[in-house]
């Protein structure tokens, strides 16, 4: 079984959020502001967490850019001898999915990981679920490059 940080409550309520890094692009910048804001209206916020965090929306980035090209090339690619295979975007989508759901839960960002924390669950809030259905104010779904 896979190594799951334990969510926890930061003490520091007066936390505000870092410029994001130089090397993000707008698309991670907008994801980063949003899930931001949403992960100090809970109250989970550590100095500490910046680098956590920075890998969470790079995934989230990566996810959502595979996602993309998946959906328009499909699911099933023709290989380097004409057959059936994955498309390779599947891959890196999957990868980057094994990196977000354990940062899913030390941020509170899901219902069930809020409850574990102590704070309500407000299954209406549900930023991550938002992102996946590309319906997020910011962090739709854009086209890959």
């Amino acid at each position: 079984m896979a190594n799951v940080m334990k969510p926890r409550r930061s003490i520091n309520s007066s936390m505000v959020l870092p410029t994001p890094p130089n090397w993000f692009n707008e698309g991670q910048v907008k994801i980063y502001r949003e899930l931001g804001a949403k992960v100090l209206d809970l109250k989970v916020w550590a100095q500490s967490d910046y680098d956590a965090f920075c890998i969470l929306v790079d995934n989230l980035y990566g996810y959502q850019q595979a996602s993309s090209i998946i959906a328009d090339e499909g699911v099933l690619t023709r290989g380097r001898h004409g057959e059936w295979v994955r498309h390779p975007a599947t891959i890196a989508r999957n990868a980057c999915w094994t990196n977000i759901q354990p940062l899913l839960i030390a941020f509170g960002l899901t219902p069930s990981a809020r409850a574990q924390m102590g704070l309500s669950p407000d299954e209406d809030n549900d930023p991550i679920g938002d992102f996946l259905q590309g319906t997020a104010s910011g962090v739709e779904s854009t086209k890959h490059h």
